[in-house]
């Protein structure tokens, strides 16, 4: 009878505590996902040019699991470029989060929001997995604070609603470093194979995550555990990792390079200044208190720290540091990877038996009070403005060809394509000129006066013309192109203002113009230069499935 009941007091005190994780767990998901949806509908893509790429991207990815060309994708992929430019992400940024977001439009539909959602359901696999490592190192209480830290930090907080590859990869390098070290203390197989999986679909997420190796190779060393290889798993878990992610990394070595290499191999002012970069971007990463704290915890980590522990978060920061100081191209959000190792250090006044358990908790509901305050005002970049030309134009027609010269121009794009099921526009974006992703890696000018302009008219069959008010390059072919846009040859169709939370967006419109001279195109192919890759695309007229009518022409100008 008494062995009965402690057993059912085991039986109850296991569910009991299993119970209280995951609604400790749900508590702190809750309270992210909250911030991360606050206005999760407002606005359109507007982090530099990368985020509506990437929403691009996904759109492409979507289109190609409903079609699944097996027998042609290249073609396929190059006759869904001529039609939607914006897709340098299938080569020059690695296919998983494609992948995962091309499904979130399968699912619910191709948007801004569905988009901004594929990015939440990474904030919560990283939170969880998170959540799970500290509550298996120390308790569900320093497991509740470090999941809030981490999901109030300002540069998490900062990435959770827009459409980049940040929280995707941290995500993810946070599911890998959760099997690593528990492999490293449990010695499980089991772990050892998660690992490899997780971690190249991390490579297969953002080329940064390969810091994950160095971590790997510092946290063998430190610890004294190279014998942990020594096993036919090690072997496994290679393969699967070179399995996974090779064929992709051969692609970009083989097709792109000669771009990716820019990045990595780009130099440096000074060498101090290489080195001193990303520590000067650790305040706007994780904030001042996080920081401070952090300094102190890993100063005085072997007082409250188990050894293995201090060396484990001490290499996953040192990994990332030195990683990314060694990657020419440098941005700040470029060590959001190294944030998880901070925030471990900075848990020392919940963590050391030295400090009050009231001081500690204090402390750390203050700085959670604080950051969770500070998330909930913090105002993301949004613009918004683009998505009602592309309805004009599906108004006025059908099929057609659309030269494009703005600011953003893969926002114009993404909404274009969602009133184009049937693929019948073709979006110019590289007519006039094009850049290597950037100017500072090398652009071309392809046209000079207005009479090449009118050319391009009459080759190419143009019949929508959508501009900015003020030209989004310094080139002079796109002051000329405003200044032909004046003749009697084309209409003012629409002024659309642009809106947004910085004084970039200040008097900014889209203005769209229709050619009224326009005819079937001269040319018998359409030309797309390439600078990201060792050959041009040209597509002929006749497969882009376009039709071509002349609009009325007394219709008076606007």
């Amino acid at each position: 009878m008494l062995s009965f009941q402690g057993m059912r007091l085991t039986v109850i005190n296991t569910v009991s505590r299993r119970l209280r994780g995951k609604l400790a767990l749900a508590f702190v998901l809750l309270i992210a996902a909250a911030v991360a949806t606050r206005h999760i509908g407002t606005g359109e893509f507007n982090f530099n040019v990368d985020e509506s790429q990437h929403a691009c991207t996904g759109q492409f990815v979507a289109s190609l699991l409903l079609d699944h060309p097996i027998e042609h994708p290249v073609a396929y992929s190059y006759l869904y470029y001529a039609h939607y430019p914006a897709l340098s992400g299938v080569i020059h940024w690695p296919p998983f989060f494609y992948l995962c977001e091309g499904l979130f439009f399968l699912l619910f539909g191709a948007s801004v929001i569905t988009a901004r959602l594929c990015i939440l359901a990474f904030v919560v696999i990283g939170l969880i997995f998170w959540f799970r490592l500290l509550e298996r190192l120390y308790s569900k209480e320093a497991a509740v604070c470090a999941t809030l830290l981490l999901g109030l930090s300002p540069v998490v907080v900062a990435y959770d609603r827009i459409v980049m590859l940040e929280i995707p990869s941290l995500a993810l390098a946070i599911v890998a470093s959760y099997f690593w070290i528990r492999f490293l203390l449990e010695h499980r197989n089991i772990f050892l194979y998660w690992f490899g999986l997780s971690a190249a679909l991390a490579a297969l997420t953002k080329q940064n995550d390969i810091y994950l190796l160095l971590f790997c190779l510092m946290t063998l060393a430190t610890l004294k555990r190279w014998r942990l290889l020594y096993r036919r798993a090690a072997l496994t878990t290679a393969a699967i990792g070179f399995l996974t992610a090779a064929p992709y990394y051969f692609v970009l070595y083989k097709m792109h390079w000669a771009t990716f290499g820019g990045y990595v191999l780009e130099k440096q002012p000074s060498i101090v200044q290489g080195l001193i970069f990303y520590v000067r971007a650790l305040p706007a990463l994780v904030g001042w208190p996080i920081l401070l704290l952090g300094i102190v915890g890993l100063a005085n980590s072997f007082l409250w720290a188990p050894r293995a522990n201090v060396l484990i978060f001490a290499s996953w920061f040192a990994a990332v540091y030195l990683t990314m100081t060694m990657i020419g191209h440098k941005e700040a959000r470029y060590v959001i990877y190294l944030v998880p190792a901070l925030l471990y250090f900075a848990l020392w006044p919940l963590l050391w038996r030295a400090v009050p358990k009231w001081f500690g908790r204090v402390l750390m509901g203050a700085l959670m009070a604080y950051l969770g305050w500070s998330a909930w005002q913090y105002d993301r970049p949004w613009v918004a403005g683009y998505a009602p030309v592309a309805t004009e134009i599906r108004q006025n027609a059908d099929s057609g060809i659309i030269l494009l010269d703005t600011d953003l121009p893969a926002n114009f794009i993404f909404f274009m394509r969602n009133q184009d099921p049937e693929r019948r526009f073709v979006v110019l974006r590289k007519a006039l000129y094009s850049e290597r992703i950037e100017e500072s890696m090398g652009y071309q000018i392809y046209l000079h006066s207005a009479i090449e302009l009118e050319q391009l008219f009459r080759n190419d069959g143009v019949r929508f013309i959508v501009v900015s008010s003020r030209p989004p390059s310094p080139y002079p072919i796109s002051r000329i192109l405003r200044d032909v846009l004046q003749t009697n040859q084309f209409r003012l169709l629409g002024r659309f203002p642009v809106k947004g939370n910085s004084s970039q967006w200040k008097d900014y419109s889209l203005l769209l113009y229709e050619n009224l001279q326009v005819r079937p195109p001269e040319s018998p192919t359409l030309h797309i230069p390439m600078l990201t890759m060792s050959e041009d695309i040209d597509i002929p007229f006749n497969e882009l499935g376009v039709e071509f009518s002349t609009p009325p022409s007394d219709t008076p100008r606007q």
